[in-house]
């Protein structure tokens, strides 16, 4: 998880030895609370539906991605955090469905 200034959520684990890493927004992530209500929490809870709800949407435009190329897509569609080493890209959905769309579009042609 990263807060709003792309640093690495101080509640947030890392480990060094892990490859594919990606990071998302963790921090005053605004969320549905019972009684039609809202409250911002903070946590890695609330970074990961960033990325699996991501590789959702990817995977429902092209369901022949594999795990390799899914992250190949969040790595180079990804961008900086200030502890990148760390986090990996920050995900950025955008470019990343782009990508799927421009991808699965010469592969059907």
């Amino acid at each position: 998880a990263i807060d709003a200034e792309l640093n690495k959520a101080p509640f947030s684990n890392y480990v060094t030895s892990i490859s594919n890493k990606v990071a998302a927004p963790g921090t005053n992530i605004l969320s549905s609370t019972p009684n039609n209500k809202y409250a911002a929490f903070n946590g890695t809870s609330m970074a990961a539906p960033f990325v699996s709800g991501l590789v959702g949407l990817m995977k429902s435009i092209n369901p022949q991605l594999n795990t390799k190329e899914i992250y190949e897509i969040l790595k180079n569609s990804g961008g900086e955090s200030k502890n990148s080493d760390l986090t990996g890209p920050v995900v950025n959905a955008g470019k990343a469905i782009n990508m799927v769309i421009q991808n699965n579009t010469i592969s059907n042609q």
